[in-house]
């Protein structure tokens, strides 16, 4: 099989992709024999229609047959091949798909960027986080739906209010919002 890749720009990547014609020409095969055994025409019976009038009355079935089983097959063998990692399904395009021909096509596919890591054991972010009342008490109910029981709270004394959690695992976390 004949792969060649080419990037195009940033992650996208072009495989132009070539099957042997013996491989295509066994996958024919195999579908003209899937086909045969569902075809019906008047005067035969289901399964019993004669290659030469398949090829005639279901030509169409088999060339559908034989794309859907010898596309995705040799595309993977392409990436493999090419040792890509693609991230979205391909963009196939010039597909050229004939009996006694060798298959090939061009896929578009995106890839994951090459990261390329420096030593950043040396640099640091310095960030500030301002906790205000409703960033905590927002903290809170999510741990309490994700995590928690609500056992008590509520309790107004003055301007303190207290809320008690219990965890699983039986952690027990209290807050107290002025």
């Amino acid at each position: 099989m004949k792969v060649a890749v080419e990037a195009i720009e940033g992650c996208k990547r072009r495989l132009a992709v070539e099957a042997p014609i013996d491989v295509v020409q066994q996958e024919w095969e195999r579908a003209y024999g899937r086909v045969q055994k569902q075809a019906r025409l008047p005067g035969f019976r289901k399964g019993h229609v004669p290659r030469s009038l398949v090829k005639v009355h279901f030509s169409d079935d088999v060339r559908r047959e034989v794309a859907e089983h010898l596309i995705p097959d040799v595309y993977r063998q392409a990436l493999s091949e090419a040792k890509l990692d693609p991230v979205n399904e391909p963009d196939l395009q010039d597909v050229r798909l004939e009996e006694g021909a060798p298959l090939s096509f061009v896929a578009v596919v995106e890839v994951k960027p090459a990261i390329d890591l420096t030593d950043y054991s040396s640099s640091t972010v310095k960030t500030k986080v301002d906790f205000g009342e409703r960033s905590v008490i927002g903290l809170l109910i999510d741990l309490h739906r994700t995590f928690g029981v609500y056992i008590h709270g509520g309790v107004t004394f003055g301007f303190v209010r207290w809320f008690r959690f219990e965890m699983d695992g039986g952690v027990g976390l209290q807050a107290r919002f002025p």
